[in-house]
């Protein structure tokens, strides 16, 4: 995800985004984590 940081950040951006994770509630996690650091550094 941190590879594609700018990509993802725009589509994510848009205020009507829904995004799912499939996995445990530890990956839901990490990816709320890395998520908030791309949303950080924009």
């Amino acid at each position: 995800m941190q590879e594609k940081a700018q990509e993802l950040w725009h589509v994510v951006n848009y205020p009507q985004c829904n995004y799912y994770v499939c996995g445990d509630a530890k990956m839901a996690d990490d990816v709320f984590e890395v998520f908030m650091a791309i949303a950080k550094s924009n």
